[in-house]
């Protein structure tokens, strides 16, 4: 049976339980779940895939999700994006995923991990071939299947390197009899699928078939040993998605074309192959076979949009009916339509056919009537945290935190253990990414956001700002120009009025009438941000200094004096870094602006950016933050997501400004999925953010003890304790 989830360290750790201090904000989904899979012979064990989130199981008992990769080391993120997930039907304790994110990435980076206690730990089995857990057809599969007879046997349809097997659950081989010709990547080989009703407990299963793009289905009645093509079925331009096998041996399976123009369901036995598509669509892909009974298969339509429909039939395709529903979603901000959004997968308990789960866009549902004339959905998020984190905000009053994320807009999040009501509201409140944020020191509640719609480079508000500290939002009136979008923006430091915004891949405009009209700066570079992918910190105004800006690009510093209108380039050169994350300038103190360069360090200039010191305490600044001091006339508090010179990687905390580190956490602690940005809390000491690029935001989860602020201790970890200050929540 599963045992209880504890994190696994793989890596020294210098204090117990420093690893245990830190926690996911809450904000609910948000990512893609590509599949949910359902253990055949355990009851309520249930796991969840994602594209970029990495992989989950189900807790029945507190009804939450429980993270399973927070294990994996930043060096390892791409195996956050999980191409399969396959369950070993002899043994509930025994689960494999096969990890790794682009086809273009080296196959040397992937691998199928194995777990033999639900996915407490895990264990590599070796299979090095190319992935696209986070590529098109990644609502495809399973492309990993374990015998549901001989649970020693796996195989693992492949994107582009054909189909391997292993029959140790430890090393592999490629099948050289199941030819490669004709078959198409990215899609390669969707799934793998065993007839169980063709094998015997301990011996291996005849009968499996595998999906091919570009050829169809193919089958094996000798356990693989040999491989034909089941002829008969859908033309080839139709790509299989999902197939099932009841327990009367008919095989289920759905198609798509390749722009999803069209799609249908099919199903074969001993006469052929037939057509059982419920409605001419735009693709399906979702598909599940009622373990209980082989008449009883659901499907859903595949769309790129909302509102899948799912449909039902209980006399193996004969007639369907479309599934009528009602939904609730446990999640405030999910807005109506967050329904059956790129469905991705459908099952049904083994246990009870009643129970039915889909996976999406942004979740998962599930429903305990299916066959009611209208069944009732509800989602189940919570545990499920998949943002992907854009921006970071901590103004100095208000909410602790304002985030920018991807594909959701972003929220305002008060307090932390709490699903934000909504996402940002006004007239920006569908901007979709939020690429940048920023407040006004002498007016904390002043906040400036700017971001945009991939989907829609046309539309024109993609900045604004917020008087009430991100409860609600106004856009600029004005804008640059004509398609203006994403980038980062700055406020003055006692100016609301004078804001500078720096849209991807120009150069900075600024206004001084709060975005009623916009103007070209002169002077500076084009910005180096290219994409919302780029996260790097290029922009900032000094916190005191009150028409002072500064402008980062490779190894130089841009400095404007005059809110904006004109830049000049103040510092000689610096050590070039490819990864640099740019700058931030420091709370209270005018003049002061630190440059992090990743694998170069970190760099303070007191002088506005004439002259850099490096600290030499510091051989890796990925990430930094300054967070509230210790007291209330205390210096702000430094933190670096990276290395000092002795000591491993992870999150540090420095008062002393960098002279002296006390290590947060490790490379292990949970923030292994592309930490891309960081924050500190302005308002509560020891608490420190960092957002991923696929497991939302992690944050410590520790206050000092009053002895380490009476002494000044600033390395012993045994100071700090699991608590929450009383300001938050």
């Amino acid at each position: 049976m599963c045992h209880a989830v504890v994190l696994v360290t793989v890596a020294a750790v210098t204090a117990p339980g420093v690893d245990n201090n830190w926690r996911n904000v809450a904000i609910g989904g948000g990512g893609y779940v590509t599949a949910v899979v359902c253990h055949p012979t355990q009851t309520n064990l249930v796991y969840a895939r994602t594209d970029v989130g990495g992989c989950y199981r189900f807790d029945a008992a507190q009804q939450a999700w429980v993270p399973l990769l927070e294990m994996i080391t930043r060096q390892q993120a791409n195996l956050f994006s999980i191409e399969s997930i396959a369950l070993d039907a002899r043994d509930p304790d025994r689960v494999y995923i096969a990890c790794g994110d682009y086809l273009y990435n080296p196959a040397s980076q992937n691998d199928v991990l194995k777990s033999t206690n639900c996915g407490t730990s895990w264990v590599s089995t070796g299979l090095r071939v190319r992935m696209g857990g986070n590529e098109s057809y990644r609502n495809a599969g399973e492309r990993l299947a374990v015998d549901p007879q001989d649970g020693r046997v796996l195989y693992f349809g492949s994107r582009a390197d054909g189909l391997w097997c292993s029959t140790n659950a430890a090393t592999w081989h490629r099948v050289t009899a199941f030819s490669t010709n004709g078959i198409t990547s990215p899609a390669g080989i969707p799934f793998v699928v065993f007839d169980a009703t063709s094998g015997t407990v301990g011996s291996r299963t005849r009968v499996l078939y595998a999906g091919a793009a570009g050829r169809g289905v193919l089958c094996s009645t000798n356990a693989g040993a040999t491989w034909y093509l089941l002829a008969g079925g859908p033309a080839t331009t139709m790509i299989p998605q999902r197939a099932a096998v009841a327990t009367n041996g008919a095989l289920h399976v759905t198609f798509r074309t390749s722009d999803l123009s069209n799609g249908s369901v099919w199903k074969y036995d001993t006469t052929g192959w037939h057509d059982i598509t419920p409605v001419t669509a735009q693709g399906y892909c979702a598909l599940a076979v009622d373990p209980r009974n082989p008449a009883h298969v659901i499907t859903a339509q595949l769309v790129d949009d909302f509102y899948n429909v799912i449909y039902r039939t209980t006399n193996a395709g004969a007639s369907w009916s479309a599934v009528r529903y009602t939904a609730q979603a446990d999640v405030p901000w999910w807005p109506d339509f967050f329904w059956s959004a790129a469905t991705a997968s459908l099952a049904i308990d083994p246990f009870d056919s009643r129970h039915v789960w889909y996976s999406d866009w942004y979740g998962m549902w599930r429903t305990d009537a299916i066959g009611a004339p209208t069944s009732r959905w509800y989602t189940c998020e919570t545990g499920h945290e998949e943002v992907v984190t854009l921006a970071l905000h901590c103004p100095s009053a208000g909410p602790g935190l304002l985030s920018g994320a991807a594909d959701v807009d972003g929220f305002r999040h008060d307090p932390l253990s709490d699903y934000p009501l909504t996402r940002y509201a006004g007239p920006m409140a569908q901007l979709g990414d939020t690429t940048g944020l920023d407040s006004c020191p002498a007016q904390p509640l002043f906040v400036v956001r700017c971001g945009g719609q991939r989907w829609n480079t046309s539309y024109n508000k993609c900045a604004g700002y917020s008087s009430d500290g991100g409860a609600s939002w106004s856009a600029f009136s004005g804008q640059p120009f004509a398609g203006a979008r994403n980038g980062r923006i700055a406020v003055a430091a006692s100016n609301t009025a004078n804001i500078v915004w720096l849209p991807q891949g120009v150069a900075p405009y600024y206004t001084t009438n709060r975005g009623v009209t916009w103007s070209a700066a002169s002077g500076a570079t084009t910005s180096p941000i290219s994409d919302v992918w780029n996260r790097r910190q290029v922009l900032a105004a000094d916190k005191v200094l009150p028409a002072t800006f500064y402008f980062w690009k490779g190894t130089r510093l841009y400095r404007s004096d005059n809110g904006g209108a004109t830049w000049a380039q103040v510092n000689a050169a610096m050590p070039s870094s490819t990864a640099s994350y740019g700058i931030k300038a420091m709370p209270g103190a005018a003049g002061e602006v630190w440059i992090g360069a990743d694998d170069i360090g970190l760099y303070v200039s007191t002088n506005t950016g004439v002259s850099f010191t490096k600290v030499s305490t510091v051989s890796k600044a990925l990430l930094f933050a300054f967070g509230a001091g210790p007291g209330p006339a205390a210096a702000p508090t430094l933190y670096i997501f990276g290395k000092p010179t002795t000591g491993a990687e992870g999150v540090y905390q420095s008062l002393d400004r960098g002279a002296t580190w006390m290590q947060m956490s490790t490379q292990t602690c949970a923030m292994g999925c592309g930490p891309c940005v960081m924050e500190a809390d302005r308002q509560a000491f020891g608490r420190v953010y960092v957002g991923t690029s696929g497991r939302g935001i992690y944050y410590s989860n520790v206050v000092p003890e009053a002895g380490f602020l009476a002494l000044g201790v600033t390395t012993a970890l045994g100071a700090w304790r699991c608590g929450r200050p009383p300001a938050q929540d």
